[in-house]
């Protein structure tokens, strides 16, 4: 073969890898993700991936949609009008146990963060007003273990729905705790209008711990290719996050510089110590403690069959028995 003829060889190659390259990173695959609430420092691995291009990078065209409660995007995402969504481990197992095809495919927050709050001890809570900003399905069990510590039933309380407002509620006298509130926030927020508030986590109260932030997918969405490279840009993102909370900082407000305030710089700290670095792994055994805590109070059928996680990463997905 004549050194021209390899030349051109080579030349076609080159030219074949190179349009490649720029076809797979101007024709991106749109994925769509709704948010469990309106964007805040608790979304910073997803932000951050999109303003460092790391989504981009795997062809992934990543569009957020803010949503009013934690329950939206995952129904969004169970009637194919969305990819993915943020949601919480036990309202996610609750929504899996009504025959909705969700799974979870990826954690952001691998621990509980909800509170407790209130003005007066849990002995004074008979006949008093608890405010919270979702149906009482989990959260009503959890209520129910509270109160339970003082002796007291849900009957002896008066349930208030104030999804738009908790902190101002407790504060201005609307209602005497809240629940349904993040201690990444709640607490030091409050405290500042009113140093004697009481908190408690509630996985004291014997409720077992979850992940609070997850990301679900449709389950007959597994075989996508995208949601595998979705899982590996999150991962590269949490862990820029991690390496470089300043900098990540700076292209959060850079995007939302309505958010650049000294509460939310506080928040970001924690955040940061919070954040799983490996999004795919889970661990099996918090998902049997809360299915049979789930099953114990009736919020799931004690036959049930379903996956509720799986790590896409290992191709392994996991029932529990």
């Amino acid at each position: 073969m004549s050194k021209l003829i390899k030349s051109i060889i080579i030349l076609f190659s080159l030219y074949l890898g190179h349009s490649f390259y720029n076809y797979r990173s101007t024709h991106l695959e749109p994925v769509t993700l709704c948010l469990e609430w309106f964007v805040n420092p608790h979304h910073a691995p997803i932000i951050v991936g999109i303003e460092k291009g790391f989504f981009k990078e795997v062809g992934i065209d990543l569009k957020i949609i803010p949503a009013g409660s934690s329950s939206e995007g995952s129904k969004q995402v169970a009637v194919g009008k969305a990819d993915l969504a943020i949601s919480i481990q036990p309202q996610m197992m609750i929504k899996i146990g009504k025959n909705l095809p969700l799974i979870r495919i990826a954690t952001l927050i691998p621990t509980p963060l909800e509170v407790f709050i209130t003005k007066i001890p849990l002995a004074d809570l008979r006949g008093k007003r608890i405010g919270h900003c979702s149906s009482l399905g989990f959260s009503g069990v959890v209520l129910q273990k509270i109160l339970e510590k003082a002796n007291l039933s849900i009957q002896d309380v008066k349930e208030t729905l104030a999804c738009n407002g908790l902190a101002l509620s407790l504060l201005s006298g609307k209602v005497d705790a809240v629940m349904n509130m993040y201690r990444t926030y709640a607490i030091d927020d409050i405290k500042q209008f009113d140093p004697q508030i009481i908190s408690y986590n509630i996985e004291d109260f014997g409720v077992p711990a979850y992940e609070e932030s997850i990301i679900v997918a449709n389950t007959h969405s597994l075989g996508s290719i995208k949601i595998i490279n979705f899982i590996k840009a999150l991962e590269k993102s949490l862990q820029y996050l991690q390496a470089n909370p300043k900098e990540s900082w700076n292209v959060f407000i850079h995007r939302y510089p309505e958010l650049n305030t000294k509460i939310n710089r506080e928040i970001w700290d924690k955040i940061i110590q919070l954040v799983t670095l490996a999004p795919a792994a889970f661990n099996q055994e918090t998902y049997q403690e809360m299915e049979a805590f789930l099953q114990s109070h009736s919020l799931i059928p004690n036959d049930s069959t379903h996956a509720y996680a799986t790590n896409l990463l290992l191709v392994h997905p996991v029932k529990t028995p």
